[in-house]
């Protein structure tokens, strides 16, 4: 369920997250499945062969591995967003943002930046704000609520 959800409505606000969230979610049932086979499978005789208890074993950590180093990277690229935020708005120096990011804020923004503006205005949502009850405390009604639709920074 959880991997239908995320597949069909991007729920965070960048592709990175998006992408690192479907891989996480990708993992956690190769590592539970693999993982029942290779915790229940003591008191069956397939696991008596050495090479069936490895094969579940290496199922189970290469997977968390490969997602660790992928995570680490994805989320050095976030955290590296974050500074180029605060390089334009002067509060951190260009040889600051080069040193973390080593590259300039212009190519920085048209390899990670520009996708992700791209895909804020795809995927723009409307938020309803509407008080709960109206002058005479009787609740609202549908009809009467007016949208403002403006734009949602995350």
């Amino acid at each position: 369920m959880n991997m239908f959800f995320q597949i069909h409505a991007n729920p965070f606000y960048t592709p990175t997250l998006n992408k690192m969230e479907n891989y996480s979610l990708q993992v956690s049932a190769v590592t539970v499945y693999t993982g029942m086979y290779y915790v229940t499978g003591k008191n069956y005789t397939y696991m008596q062969n050495d090479g069936v208890s490895w094969f579940f074993l290496v199922c189970i950590v290469l997977p968390n591995i490969i997602f660790l180093v992928y995570w680490g990277l994805s989320m050095r690229l976030e955290v590296i967003k974050t500074f180029y935020k605060l390089y334009q708005d002067k509060k951190v120096k260009l040889w600051m943002f080069k040193t973390i990011a080593w590259t300039s804020p212009e190519a920085f923004y048209e390899n990670h930046i520009r996708e992700d503006e791209e895909f804020a205005l795809k995927n723009k949502q409307i938020i309803i704000d509407a008080d709960t009850d109206n002058d005479a405390g009787a609740p609202v009604k549908l009809e009467d609520i007016a949208l403002d639709i403006t734009e949602h920074k995350h």
